[in-house]
């Protein structure tokens, strides 16, 4: 109802409609439209600036109302302050498009609404409008937690052999409240657990909905070395309790029974670390290097340090490790001591990880990437964040198979171009055949390996832990004349992508389809509200370059700040310019004195004497040359400031 029209004997279903339809006709056409003899059985609609009226009466099912009477037009002009486009009209005009782009800036709507209705609306208004239509697309956030229970059980239902489920704790007064939910599909389990490595990722990250808490996700690895979620939690808070609340679902849905073909790499969360020695003490547990080194970096700072230690991390066997340790201790010996008594070489370095999960990453992206990629539905509220989470990896899930399946290769394109970057460096390999598909390999710089294509292995073990081979086995290979795609490992087959991403994630009905459990209501966890303003922005590391570009994508000008040994033009000093030296600020600050000191000197004896006039000619001294040079001579600005100091007060008693 855009811009209605109205005639004797229009029938509306209700009041409220014909009300509607009145706000809407003043919002276009810019009329005060106000209401009378506004109640069960009539309403009329006037103009205030002229004598437009209608008037209408309910029927006699006593809820249609028609329009009985129409009287005059308008004979005003257009105005602006008829205030009838509020967040409610607003909203009902506005909502299809507000549920379809979330993520619509407030300028973007009062932009809209002036293009529309020609309107101008405060950001305010625009603001409100959408805090609106967000509780009626997401329903209210508090009313959202009853619904889940009932949720879960759809989530069941829809996925059968999936983990879903929910669990409250009793607050003082005997209530039900939020604790934590967990998810795990059947999907995303079957398909990790038949085409993925052995290899989890876990991280937690903050919500910014409207109550707090912490989303706990374990992600895992795909045969395209790409991220596959596999389960998420919401819970209280991140601590030793919680994680390893997570930690034990997550161990009983993917069966984990052998833990030395497992491998988890984390970050330093807070209690992980022991909820993982308490669980699974046999499992192979990596630590993220670049958490490793922000710790590092924070008493052994430098580039040369930090190359040292990521050639240290991607050292692919113990002897050049042990070199590159050594060779860090006679450059650095304060470095190398912190990494012996705070770190643990097979928490961190290549050339102690196990080769089983034929993985060798060292950071843990695969959450941070899932997390990144999940920041819009973070923001919303409980129920709305979960269905905006099933719904990202539903869509992920068909999109990846449909793509795989256009796919020709034998091997995942990603792999690819790491083959063909290996190749490239094989150039500087020679392989010589010693019988029964062994080889001596001999590199440019002198080192030696041995390679066996039978066993696919190195002696420089790095086709032993990720799989792929290195570029010693690339010489090697290249003399049988066979394809290298031949020799790299199933985990990145085809097939492998395809029973990973094979399972299907199935939808879910609406809400009003729903089975009530009728278990009681469920109330929202207890926030507490922390001082300061919420941080919407991540907080960046100290040594991280700033941003190059403002919030408008302007090119913002790189500070030559640590970045460059300036001196100043003035005073030949280093460390600043000529526009923030000291000395040139010290010279103004002196002429400034003395300016002052010279006209409050002439201010005085330029006063007349009111009382005597004939006395002020006669006690005028003669003028005086009086300059700061003169006082100060030629070189004076250039004195100490004690001698500054010194002077003006000499200037005072004279």
């Amino acid at each position: 109802m855009i811009d209605p029209k109205f005639e004797v004997g229009q029938i509306f279903t209700c009041k409220q409609l014909f009300m509607k339809a009145c706000k809407s006709h003043g919002v276009v056409h810019g009329r005060k439209i106000k209401f009378s003899k506004n109640d069960g059985r009539r309403a009329t609609a006037y103009c205030k600036d002229c004598s437009w009226k209608v008037s209408t009466a309910v029927m006699l099912d006593k809820k249609t109302f028609q329009i009985k009477s129409m009287q005059g037009k308008h004979s005003c002009g257009r105005t602006f302050d008829h205030g009838l486009a509020n967040s409610t009209f607003l909203v009902d005009r506005y909502k299809k498009e507000l549920a379809a782009m979330a993520d619509m800036k407030v300028n973007t709507l009062t932009d809209k609404v002036k293009t529309d209705v020609n309107v101008n609306i405060s950001r305010w208004q625009a603001y409100r409008t959408k805090k609106k239509a967000e509780s009626l697309v997401n329903g209210e956030h508090e009313a959202q937690y009853n619904k889940l229970r009932n949720y879960c059980r759809e989530v069941k239902r829809a996925n059968p052999g999936s983990n879903v489920f929910m669990t409250t704790v009793e607050d003082d007064e005997g209530e039900d409240r939020f604790e934590r939910l967990y998810i795990c599909l059947n999907a995303c389990k079957t398909g990790f657990l038949s085409g993925c490595r052995p290899v989890v990722g876990l991280d937690g990250c903050h919500l910014r909905g409207p109550h707090k808490g912490v989303l706990l996700t374990a992600v895992g690895i795909d045969p395209n070395d790409q991220l596959y979620p596999i389960a998420y939690a919401v819970v209280e808070i991140e601590n030793k309790l919680t994680w390893k609340w997570f930690v034990g679902e997550l161990l009983n849905d993917l069966q984990i029974r052998d833990e030395n073909h497992w491998t988890i790499i984390t970050d330093k969360q807070k209690g992980l670390i022991q909820a993982i020695q308490e669980l699974l003490p046999d499992v192979e547990h990596r630590m993220c290097v670049r958490h490793m080194y922000n710790n590092f970096k924070k008493l052994h700072g430098g580039l040369a340090l930090k190359e040292r230690i990521w050639a240290l991390a991607r050292a692919p066997y113990k002897n050049l490790f042990k070199a590159l340790m050594e060779a860090l201790k006679a450059v650095d010996e304060g470095a190398f001591q912190w990494l012996v008594d705070n770190t643990t070489p097979q928490q961190w370095s290549r050339a102690y990880f196990r080769t089983s999960p034929k993985c060798d990453i060292l950071l843990n992206n695969l959450c941070e990437s899932f997390n990144s990629s999940i920041l819009e539905a973070r923001e919303r509220p409980i129920l709305g964040m979960l269905e905006t989470i099933r719904l990202y990896l539903m869509v992920r899930m068909e999109n990846k198979r449909e793509w795989m399946q256009k796919y020709t290769g034998k091997v995942c394109p990603k792999i690819l171009k790491k083959l063909e970057k290996v190749k490239t460096a094989s150039s500087a390999c020679i392989a010589t055949p010693s019988g029964d598909w062994n080889y001596e390999v001999r590199c440019m710089y002198g080192d030696r390996y041995t390679v066996n294509l039978a066993s696919r292995t190195c002696s420089c073990r790095r086709w032993e832990l990720n799989g792929i081979p290195c570029a010693h086995a690339i010489s090697a290979i290249a003399l049988t004349k066979e394809s290298p795609e031949n020799f790299v490992h199933e985990c990145y087959s085809k097939e492998a992508y395809m029973k990973a991403y094979g399972p299907i994630i199935y939808p879910l009905n609406g809400e009003h389809l729903w089975k009530d459990l009728k278990q009681g209501p469920v109330l929202p966890p207890e926030t507490i509200k922390l001082p300061g303003r919420p941080k919407k922005v991540r907080r960046k590391e100290p040594d991280e370059p700033p941003a190059t570009t403002t919030s408008q994508g302007q090119t913002k000008r790189l500070s030559r700040v640590g970045l460059m040994d300036y001196k100043c033009r003035k005073c030949k000093q280093k460390g600043h310019n000529s526009r923030k030296c000291p000395s040139s600020h010290d010279q103004e600050n002196v002429q400034q004195q003395a300016t002052a000191i010279t006209s409050s000197s002439q201010s005085q004896q330029q006063t007349p004497n009111t009382m005597n006039p004939g006395a002020n000619k006669q006690s005028q001294p003669q003028q005086s040359n009086f300059t700061p040079e003169a006082v100060f001579g030629a070189s004076g600005l250039e004195t100490d400031t004690n001698d500054q100091v010194f002077s003006c007060f000499s200037i005072c008693s004279y």
